[in-house]
């Protein structure tokens, strides 16, 4: 029996062309490679939302607990503490549940309705609120 010249491909154990699986195999790694940068870039962003998000609840806490010795005087004045207020808890509780979501995602995924209903309280919450108060 005659061996196959040199230069010719040989099929592997699926019957493809070694030359094509190489190209597939290179093309997957860059793919994988670009994927978990993007998803590294979305990680930084998120990290950095979640800190100024953070910053503001104790901007907030500083001025109106700390800062301000005097009540409240002016209904306005109690409407914008309540607005700010309701934004941070609207903002904790959707981070809270985004962050829920990304861990249940991959180890339980049987328990994402808890934390989508979370989010659907949240958005439809935070609504409700700036619908009333406009």
């Amino acid at each position: 029996m005659a061996e196959p010249p040199a230069s010719a491909p040989t099929p592997d154990e699926d019957g493809a062309d070694k030359s094509h699986h190489g190209a597939f195999t290179r093309a997957a790694k860059t793919f994988i490679f670009v994927a978990a940068a993007l998803y590294g870039l979305a990680a930084l962003s998120m990290a950095v939302v979640i800190s100024v998000a953070i910053l503001d609840v104790a901007k907030y806490v500083m001025e109106e607990e700390v800062l301000r010795s005097r009540e409240l005087r002016m209904p306005h004045e109690a409407r914008e503490a309540v607005t700010k207020f309701m934004v941070i808890i609207a903002l904790v509780v959707s981070i809270e549940g985004i962050v829920l979501v990304f861990e249940l995602g991959k180890d339980e995924p049987e328990l994402l309705l808890y934390p989508v209903l979370l989010l659907s309280v949240s958005v439809s919450s935070s609504s409700a609120w700036a619908f009333s108060s406009a």
